[in-house]
Order: C-alpha cells, then sequence, then structure tokens
C-alpha cells in the first residue's frame, strides 16, 4: 500500500486547525471542521483495507478489529490514565469524580451518547470536560465495528455487480446526510445534538470518503491535469472558508458541513502529491496527528480550570501537547505490534475500574479539608435553592407573562416592579422577604434571552414579553408603579445584535431611563456584578488552600462596570461591583456570596438587598 502524502498533509492540517481551535487562536474560529476531515480520512482508508481484502479474498473481520483496537486504544488507554493520574492531586474530589465517570465512557467508546445526553460539545459547561474530544473516537469505533459487517453483507454485489454496489453505497451515504438534514430542520431544536453525536448521523462524513475510494480510477483517468489542479485549489478555498469563516455558532453539521467534507473527498480522490505535501515538518505532524489531538485538549482543560491565560500559557501549552505527542507517539503508537491485543484489554479493565471506584468512592477527599470539600461542591447541591431563589416555574423564564401571580398591581401599597433576565430573578426571593410587606408589594417578571430594555432585540419570545410590559404594562399602570428596578448580565450584550460597542449599551440604558422617568416612574439599574473566569466557589476553595495570587475576574466585566459608571446617571446606576460591603463567603452556614461564575446566591443577592434598602434606593 503505496504512501499517501495527500493524506499525511491532510491529516496535519485537520490537528492544527482543531488545536488552534480549541486554544481559541485568532482566525481559526471554524477549526473544529478538523474532525470532519478527520472522518473523511478515516472512511476512505477503511474502505480502501476492506474492499481490497475483498479482492484477494483476505479479509479477516477479527483481524480487522484486532488492528483498530491497537491502533486507538493504547494511546487513548494512556492519557485517560495520565489525566487521571494527574487530576488525583490537582483537581477538588467533585471534579475528579465526574471525570472518572468521563473516562469510563470514554474508554468504553460510548463517550458521544453520554454527551449527547448530558451537554452540547459547543456548551460553556462542555469546555471544562477533559474527555470531550473523546466523542469523536467514540464515533470512529461505532463506525468501525458496524461499517465492516454492513460491507460483508453486500459482500457478493461488490465482487460480481460493481455498479450495483455503488449505487447501494452512494444511497445509504446520501441517507445518513439527510439524516441531519431532518433533524436539523423539521425536527424541535434540541434535536439538532443527536446530529453532532450521533454515529448514524455521521456516518455519511466517513463513507464519503468510501466513495472516494470507489472513485479513485475515475478521477485518474477521466479528468485533466488542468482540471484536477483547479479543483484542488477550489479544495484549499473550501478548506479555508471553513476553518477562517465558519464559527460554533453554526449549526453542526449541515449544508454547510459539505464545504469542508467535499474538499478534503476531491483531494483524496484527485490524489495529486504536491512538492510541499512532502515537507518533514507537515508529514511528521500528519504522523503524530492522533496523539497530538489526544493529548493537547487534556491539558488546555487543566490549565482553564486553574484559570492560567495568556499567550505565554497558550505557547508553553502546544510544546507541552507536541512533547507529549512525540513520546506517545515514538513509544506507543509506532510499537503497537509489540503489544498484545490482552495487554491491551487488561490494561483497559483496570483503568474501568479504577474510574469506577473514583465515581463511588471520593478517593482524593483526604487531600482537602472538609470545609475545602464542601465548598468546591457547593454549586451541584444548590439547585434546589436556586429554584425557589429565582421563582422559577412561576415568574422565572414563562413562556408566558404570569400577570394574576407576578404582576399583580396593590392599590393600597407601593408597587416594586423587578425586570430582567436570570441576574435579576437572583434578587427575587430577597426583594420578597426583606421588603416590608404592609407597605410594598413586589412585582417582577424575569426571562432569559434578552435584556430589559426598550425596543431591545434579544430572543424573539423574551423581547416581546419585555415590549409588551414596557408599552403595555407599565404604561397603562404608570400611576401605580413607584419604582422599577432592573437588572441584567450587561456584560453579555455584545452576544446580541442590538449594540456593537458599550457606548451602545449605555445608549439603550438611558433610553430606557427616559422612557420610564417620562412616565413618573422610579428607575433603578443594578450594575454590573463580577464575573469569574471560573466557579466562584472553586476561587473561594482555593484561597482557602493558599491559591491567592489571582483575582479570577473576567476583564471584562470590570471595564464594563467602568464605563457605564461614566454613561449612566449616577442617580440610577447602582454600582454592585466588588464593594467592600460585601462578605465574599460566611464561615457559619458555609455559604459562598455566588453559586457559579456570576450568579449570586441567596446569601449574595440578600446582601444587595440589604445595601439598597440601606441607602434608601427602594
Amino acid at each position: 500500500m503505496s504512501f499517501r502524502y495527500d493524506i499525511g498533509f491532510l491529516r496535519a492540517l485537520a490537528v492544527v486547525v482543531v488545536v488552534f481551535f480549541h486554544y481559541q487562536i485568532p482566525f481559526f474560529e471554524g477549526g473544529f471542521v478538523g474532525v470532519d476531515i478527520f472522518f473523511v480520512i478515516s472512511g476512505y482508508l477503511m474502505t480502501r483495507i476492506i474492499l481490497k481484502k475483498f479482492q484477494t479474498n483476505s479479509f479477516i473481520l477479527s483481524e480487522f478489529y484486532k488492528r483498530r483496537l491497537t491502533r486507538i486504544l493504547p494511546v487513548l488507554i494512556v492519557m485517560i490514565i495520565g489525566v487521571l493520574i494527574s487530576t488525583y492531586f490537582l483537581y477538588f474530589p467533585i471534579d475528579f469524580r465526574q471525570l472518572s465517570l468521563y473516562s469510563l465512557f470514554s474508554s468504553l467508546f460510548l463517550s458521544n451518547y453520554y454527551y449527547l445526553f448530558n451537554s452540547g460539545y459547543f456548551d460553556p459547561s462542555a469546555q471544562s470536560n477533559i474527555l470531550l474530544h473523546t466523542w469523536s473516537l467514540s464515533v470512529e469505533w461505532q463506525f468501525y465495528m458496524i461499517y465492516p459487517l454492513f460491507l460483508i453483507l453486500i459482500r457478493k454485489i461488490y465482487l460480481k455487480k460493481y455498479k450495483k454496489f455503488k449505487v447501494i453505497f452512494l444511497t445509504v451515504t446520501i441517507l445518513s446526510f439527510f439524516l441531519i438534514i431532518i433533524f436539523n430542520n423539521f425536527l424541535p431544536t434540541n434535536y439538532t445534538k443527536i446530529s453532532f453525536f450521533s454515529f448514524t448521523h455521521r456516518a455519511w462524513e466517513m463513507m464519503l470518503g468510501g466513495v472516494a475510494f470507489l472513485y479513485s480510477d475515475f478521477f485518474q483517468t477521466n479528468i485533466s491535469i488542468v482540471l484536477k489542479k483547479l479543483i484542488t485549489y477550489l479544495c484549499f478555498l473550501g478548506l479555508a472558508i471553513s476553518i477562517f469563516c465558519f464559527t460554533d455558532n453554526d449549526v453542526w453539521p449541515s449544508a454547510l458541513t459539505l464545504l469542508p467534507t467535499i474538499s478534503s473527498f476531491l483531494l483524496i480522490a484527485i490524489h495529486k502529491e504536491y512538492s510541499f505535501y512532502k515537507n518533514r515538518g507537515i508529514q511528521y505532524v500528519g504522523s503524530i496527528s492522533y496523539s497530538l489531538y489526544l493529548w493537547h485538549w487534556p491539558i488546555y482543560v487543566i490549565s482553564k480550570y486553574f484559570d492560567y491565560n495568556g499567550w505565554d500559557v497558550i505557547i508553553s501549552l502546544l510544546i507541552l501537547s507536541v512533547i507529549l505527542s512525540v513520546l506517545t507517539y515514538t513509544f506507543i503508537e509506532k510499537k503497537t505490534k509489540f503489544i498484545s491485543v490482552n495487554a491491551i484489554l487488561v490494561t483497559t479493565f483496570f483503568t474501568l475500574l479504577i474510574s469506577g471506584l473514583a465515581y463511588f468512592f471520593p478517593l482524593n477527599n483526604h487531600l482537602f479539608s472538609e470545609d475545602v470539600v464542601a465548598l468546591s461542591e457547593y454549586r451541584q447541591h444548590y439547585e434546589a435553592t436556586r429554584a425557589k431563589q429565582f421563582h422559577s416555574g412561576t415568574c422565572h423564564h414563562m413562556k408566558k407573562i404570569n400577570y394574576k401571580d407576578c404582576l399583580c398591581i396593590n392599590f393600597d401599597k407601593k408597587n416594586v416592579l423587578l425586570l430582567g433576565d436570570s441576574h435579576a430573578a437572583q434578587y427575587s426571593l430577597s426583594l420578597r422577604s426583606k421588603l416590608d410587606s404592609s407597605k410594598y408589594n413586589f412585582i417582577e417578571h424575569t426571562v432569559v434571552g434578552t435584556l430589559p430594555l426598550i425596543n431591545f432585540q434579544g430572543e424573539k419570545m423574551a423581547s416581546k414579553q419585555f415590549q409588551d410590559i414596557f408599552e403595555n404594562f407599565i404604561v397603562t399602570n404608570k400611576d401605580k408603579i413607584d419604582v422599577i428596578i432592573l437588572s441584567g448580565h450587561w456584560v453579555n450584550y455584545h452576544t446580541f445584535k442590538d449594540y456593537e460597542n458599550d457606548v451602545d449599551l449605555a445608549k439603550g440604558i438611558n433610553e430606557t431611563i427616559f422612557f420610564v422617568e417620562k412616565l413618573g416612574i422610579k428607575l433603578i439599574i443594578l450594575g454590573q456584578t463580577e464575573k469569574y473566569n471560573i466557579n466562584f466557589s472553586r476561587v473561594e476553595a482555593f484561597k482557602m488552600i493558599g491559591k491567592k495570587e489571582k483575582s479570577y475576574i473576567d476583564e471584562n466585566s470590570f471595564l464594563l462596570n467602568n464605563n457605564l459608571k461614566k454613561l449612566v446617571p449616577v442617580k440610577n446606576y447602582i454600582d454592585l461591583f466588588l464593594r467592600s460591603e460585601f462578605k465574599h463567603y460566611d464561615n457559619k452556614t458555609k455559604t459562598p456570596y455566588m453559586f457559579d461564575d456570576d450568579h449570586l446566591s441567596l446569601y449574595g443577592a440578600d446582601q444587595v438587598i440589604d445595601f439598597l434598602i440601606k441607602e434608601k434606593k427602594i
């Protein structure tokens, strides 16, 4: 089997763009397409291996599985063991326990389906999963298990009726592709996760590589050299557009996925070997691409666990990733023919055993004090309190405005209205419990997906609700509403289309102030609170064990608050950012000020409302 420099080049390209995407290097926002390139390559190679052995009647299914096992599992298990050992000493028990669960599913090649039912690939929460990237290995392994069985079923057709075989092959490929079209366009939004993680919805990408093998003779004999060059250049352009123009906001996979996959398919089918393909550096990166793919992400996630940032960190992580990749490539990947299947299976069994023990028993609890462990676990145990705090299911995140229970005007009391997103809802219970009910009637409506500003265009349903409240409810009841409190995660404005910078946001806030005050109603804006780069409870836990060298605060939230203080009238804007009056941890109740990276706990929200009442803001 002759060496394919074009495939080595594509492997190098794929792994580099994936690494750069994960490391958030500018201009590589579409680097996730590298996985799609890998799928096409794998499909081509597996099809070539199986069908050529069909031709010589030498295909043995058990031998095929053995080769795939010895190719994929050794480095994967070494990586997982390395991650488990390092995080045993570095991670808090709750996070180490979760990682052990990920390692179980990754070792069994089922991580794609675990993540399907737990988190999306592009979700912020998923970015702390050290083994998130193993979803693609699970998809490939499932392909390796099922694909040869499919080909065996139609083996006689391949050998005797080649044209019919190609029709069947193309039909299955197209049907797999149309699964993502159906799930993305004709089913609820959450079904797009199935398209991303499911083997059945990704099979077409690998089978497209198979099509490249089936039609390689056609491309070699029926296309002129000039046309081959033109197609190759267009493929390079297609890959460039995919890498530099696509973003994780695009639905993926989708019809857009055809651009990088067909570009890869054509490059493989045309098989034009350019001299730069043969560059030793490029080919070596292609050779270590599997190891590099496995190591780069865990290293990055561990660094983010401690909030290490900056170009010096990125460069150091890249160097470390390459070093580990070279080591595993040299001493494991190149030595797989000397590794027995039994040794691999035994090592995998012990990895599963250790992972299971780590999940069901707190193996590294003894490394930390009870207070540190409790604090690090605070977020995981807060859900019931959060629902009550936010008034969820009654006045928060409702599909319809609940006028009866949440916006009922009391003619005998002062009516205080709270509007906003979840960063307004966090004050709900505190306002309900701390306002003097003999004098005040508290009313509220909070919904995620937008900001509580007049004419603001966020998520369609949420924006319409606020527009109705401003233009109808508030205008109609202007003589009965005494105070309106607006709160939002203001730093999140850039995720919406309306505002390009802080000045635009301030303009929108000031327009809302003008609209409300023109009606004779007092309006206060609860300012941007701190946003942390990691969960606040982990920040406090780090402080308890002596890691006080960092503030962990997101710089954007700090800068935005400073700008809003200058651009929004002082009488309206309440500066809450790192106020000395607010305590960040209650030693008696073991409660932190925030329960995640930017939402106040009830303990934190109570302090804010106490401050507002003391300062007579409400």
